[in-house]
């Protein structure tokens, strides 16, 4: 998730081991959400995103081979503002979240919505507010995510705030 240009509550990866195959006892952090803008390039404007309510959490379990699977679950909900005409809407987006980062550096993503996104290759608008599951697959830490799967209601967010 933090590979991506994807904000989750995110937003749960079904993962084919359960948490107690792990070896090592699964580690629970706190996630901090700090407010950011999105440049013109996604919706033609300037889109400010704050968190007014957010109380998420990220469970880590590491295999013995080297994967990372982190749950991530909780409460956030984001402000999201078209800086232009202050035209805004308060959503929900509590996911939950799966992320699995291999070995090698591949990654996969499981998003329940709702969930709010960007800067994924895929079937989806600039800036969209997915109500459904959503899969991503990266081949890199750093690459942008493919969509795998996509299911649900989709809005268009800058159309939203335009």
């Amino acid at each position: 998730m933090r590979r991506l240009a994807v904000l989750i509550a995110v937003p749960v990866l079904i993962v084919l081991a359960s948490p107690s195959a792990f070896a090592a006892k699964p580690d629970r952090e706190p996630i901090v959400n700090y407010p950011l803008t999105l440049d013109p390039s996604l919706c033609g404007f300037f889109v400010h995103i704050g968190f007014p309510d957010q109380n998420e959490y990220a469970t880590i379990w590491t295999h013995p081979d080297g994967t990372v699977v982190e749950h991530i679950n909780g409460t956030l909900v984001a402000k999201v503002t078209n800086a232009n005409t202050l035209a805004s809407m308060t959503v929900n987006i509590s996911g939950p979240a799966i992320n699995v980062t291999h070995p090698d550096g591949s990654y996969d993503v499981k998003l329940r919505g709702p969930i709010l996104i960007w800067g994924v290759i895929g079937p989806l608008p600039s800036l969209a507010l997915v109500h459904g599951q959503i899969d991503l697959h990266g081949d890199s830490p750093f690459s942008q995510g493919v969509v795998t799967k996509l299911t649900g209601a989709v809005d268009d967010v800058c159309a939203e705030l335009s």
